[in-house]
């Protein structure tokens, strides 16, 4: 009977120790693993970065429907803490056009920055870029 017991314990011991290294292994090589294809490392963008994508994304406009009167307005960040309204337009764009819809980009931009709390420290700039085509 205490051959039984013993060999029980044995046994025991020997899943415990088992189950211990399997997990240790487990553990040591998870932190390791890393992503095989470049596009898909971990990345955490700064809230410039953010703030910049999220306007670009929602709120950029361009109007191209007429090739003599058309303009673009995109947002791009400067580092350390600037926005720029960067407008491009043709010469036969009229300017109160162009005026308007910086005027309106310019809102959006500081509306997304109030929205997070990010005002403070976030500065916006316009930059125009008269295209002579």
């Amino acid at each position: 009977m205490k051959s039984r017991t013993n060999k029980s314990l044995l046994m025991a011991g020997c899943i415990l120790v088992f189950a211990t290294f399997v997990y240790s292994v487990r553990a040591i090589h998870a932190g390791t693993d890393q992503p095989s294809y470049a596009g898909m490392l971990p990345y955490t963008p700064t809230r410039l970065e953010w703030l910049e994508l999220n306007l670009e994304a929602n709120f950029r406009e361009e109007d191209d429907v007429d090739p003599a009167i058309r303009y673009s307005i995109n947002y791009v960040a400067r580092p350390p803490n600037t926005i720029v309204i960067f407008a491009q337009y043709s010469k036969r764009t009229p300017a109160g056009l162009v005026d308007k819809a910086i005027e309106h980009c310019k809102r959006m931009a500081e509306k997304e920055a109030s929205s997070r709390g990010w005002s403070q420290w976030v500065k916006i700039e316009v930059k125009r870029d008269l295209d002579e085509d």
